[in-house]
């Protein structure tokens, strides 16, 4: 079964109907998928990251989270968000900004 990458660029942070919509697509199709987007998922800050629900990215196989070049951060390690990674099996990534031994080419 193919999975697909979905990568929210910095611009498309405000998007999350747009990103539920690619969400609900993907699973018509039966798929799974990657998660990759700059700052934190599920808050309720956009200059912190990605605010969306649960329910606009429930489809995603893995989660990976970037810091924010101007907002270096720590994990979602603690937050009710990640708890639902957690229960679902969801991998889980996150890559500081400044790294150069992990980073997304």
């Amino acid at each position: 079964m193919e999975n697909s990458v979905l990568y929210i660029f910095k611009e498309a942070i405000g998007s999350s109907v747009e990103i539920e919509k690619l969400n609900y697509k993907i699973i018509a199709n039966g798929r799974k998928y990657i998660l990759v987007g700059l700052g934190r998922w599920g808050t309720r800050a956009p200059w912190i990251g990605i605010p969306v629900n649960w329910a606009q990215i429930s489809n995603a196989k893995i989660i990976v989270e970037t810091s924010l070049k101007d907002f270096p951060r720590d994990a979602s390690a603690g937050s009710h968000f990640f708890h639902n990674v957690s229960l679902r099996n969801i991998g889980y990534f996150s890559i500081q900004h400044h790294s150069s031994k992990y980073f997304i080419n």
